[in-house]
């Protein structure tokens, strides 16, 4: 799942607020995207014994910047003033902001195409308190939230945090739980009241961390859909009532508890906005030993030999509660979501339990044929087609991404780096003393990554890097040749890779210094070349003579 953040504000004590507001994140992204979650998530182990909390339950927060995003408010504002909150993100890009008083309760939510890089957005006079706005970038996939106070400073820890996630995704909440405390109980209720349901959450393993799933495209319907996707657990796990469908979208509250106190509060908010899929890629890859060590090398293609890895991946969002186990992922029928592959000659379709490898996690499907695969067959032009069906629950229609690949004989094309020059840059003229550069683009027509030497040669001076070229890909690179090194005039350069080679002409320093070399500056005070002065010319004089003299000698 794309849109997994960190939710839930928290009583808990200062110092264990700060000593959890970094890690979890990152936790909680690490857990989720390595889980095979199963589409009906509960537990009912109730093994375990009752553990008296002894102190508050800690939940990490969402930062007030991350990549791509910031938001920024006034630390404090007057009663009667007007709350601003300055957003900063991509121009164009759609954004949504909420904005929650200390009781949890929502005061204002708005939705902000930005015009430039950063916008403002008032959200009017608000009542003294404490407040968190919270901005979450609607097709990015970033949440980022600060707080602020009306009429007085902001009182840590009494206003909730939000997670925002897609409709049919799995919302991800890391909880920690400090203090050696091993259990805390949670609840989620929305819908008006026609939604609830508790469970208890055991940290089995003593890291203090319990990351709680749930699957809002089962919530209402079937199991509990709460789930640990580690050695935690969820036990006692129960709800109210089934709903007549799937899980409305809306706010859900979420209320953590020990021992009938409340530890915490905090929302999950299953978003308005429509469902968002990617796009679609397929891959070729050598066989490296293992499905995921083949697929560390793929190489973007439409055309893939028999005798390497295919590889269908789907980039996409809001159907991870869906389909988030390989048996969720159907290649015909009627399903909510169906990858198929089918040849464009009218044969049947290739059927997904034929696959070597599937790979369904939040955010992304990798679907693996492996090198000499009976599913698929020579000289074929396949259609791959993902759909999301009407009958999913929040669509309000089909919607279909399409690529397409044609399978070929092994040695149609080449596997070896095919690493040629496709242009080269260079000036017109340099400074004798200068540096003369050249922009270089490489091309690779081959299917594998290479590493090549490009050189640049003027007057028998080279200049020469090693650059890597990506397979079907290209590289440019900027090279700086010392013009000092070389003689003044119009000089010849010679732009090598890989056995291709460009040349050209460049002036270096003066171009009428082709009659001869220039051996240095004249002098100021007659003209000569340094080292010829009168002076010198006596003594080249005198050694004229000395020599003609002794030859004189010899002869007699």
């Amino acid at each position: 799942m794309r849109w997994a953040w960190v939710v839930l504000a928290t009583t808990m004590l200062a110092g264990a607020a700060v000593a959890g507001a970094t890690g979890g994140a990152a936790a909680a992204s690490d857990a989720t995207g390595a889980s095979d979650a199963t589409g009906a998530f509960e537990s009912t182990d109730a093994s375990d014994s009752t553990t008296t909390l002894d102190s508050t339950a800690a939940f990490d927060r969402p930062r007030d910047e991350a990549e791509g995003v910031s938001v920024e408010t006034n630390a404090t504002y007057a009663p009667d003033e007007a709350v601003t909150v300055t957003i900063t993100g991509q121009e164009r890009s759609l954004y949504a902001l909420y904005v929650y008083d200390a009781n949890g309760t929502r005061q204002g939510i708005k939705r902000v195409s930005l015009d430039a890089d950063e916008e403002t957005v008032s959200f009017g006079a608000l009542a003294p308190g404490s407040y968190r706005v919270v901005v979450v970038a609607v097709n990015a996939g970033e949440q980022v939230s600060t707080t602020f106070g009306v009429g007085g400073p902001y009182e840590p820890g009494v206003v909730p945090e939000v997670t925002v996630d897609q409709p049919a995704d799995v919302v991800s909440i890391p909880m920690s739980l400090p203090n050696g405390t091993t259990r805390a109980t949670v609840s989620l209720a929305g819908d008006r009241g026609r939604y609830r349901v508790t469970a208890t959450v055991v940290d089995r393993d003593g890291d203090g961390e319990v990351l709680l799933d749930w699957n809002t495209f089962y919530a209402g319907r079937g199991a509990v859909a709460l789930r640990t996707p580690d050695e935690d657990a969820v036990v006692d796990a129960n709800r109210e009532r089934d709903l007549d469908g799937f899980l409305r979208e809306g706010e859900y509250h979420l209320t953590a508890r020990a021992n009938g106190t409340v530890l915490d509060r905090g929302a999950v908010v299953v978003d308005l906005e429509p469902l968002y899929t990617g796009r679609m890629d397929v891959f070729e890859a050598p066989a490296a030993g293992s499905p995921e060590a083949s697929f560390e090398q793929r190489v973007s293609t439409g055309q893939v030999e028999t005798d390497e890895w295919l590889f269908v991946v789907v980039h996409t969002q809001g159907v991870f509660g869906a389909v988030n186990a390989t048996r969720d992922l159907r290649s015909v029928g009627p399903d909510q979501v169906v990858l198929s592959i089918t040849p464009e000659n009218g044969d049947d379709g290739v059927r997904l339990t034929a696959a070597d490898y599937v790979d369904v996690r939040e955010g992304r499907i990798v679907v693996g044929f492996a090198p000499g695969s009976d599913a698929l067959a020579v000289d074929t032009q396949y259609d791959v087609d993902f759909r999301i069906m009407r009958a999913h629950p929040y669509r309000a229609g089909d919607e279909v991404m399409n690529v397409n690949v044609r399978v070929v004989a092994a040695g149609t094309e080449p596997d070896r780096p095919v690493v040629a020059l496709d242009s080269v840059t260079a000036p017109e003229s340099v400074p004798a003393d200068g540096v003369a550069n050249f922009t270089v683009t490489l091309v690779n027509r081959g299917e594998r990554t290479g590493s090549v030497p490009v050189s640049v040669t003027i007057g028998g001076h080279v200049t020469e890097r090693e650059v890597v070229v990506p397979g079907n890909g290209r590289t440019v690179v900027d090279l700086s040749f010392d013009a000092s090194r070389v003689l003044e005039g119009s000089r010849q350069y010679v732009v090598e890779a890989n056995g291709s080679r460009e040349t050209g002409t460049l002036v270096v320093g003066n171009v009428d210094a082709d009659d001869g070399p220039t051996l240095g500056d004249r002098s100021d005070e007659d003209g000569s070349l340094p080292g010829f002065g009168p002076v010198a010319a006596a003594v080249a004089l005198a050694a004229v003579a000395l020599v003609a003299r002794r030859r004189d000698r010899s002869s007699n």
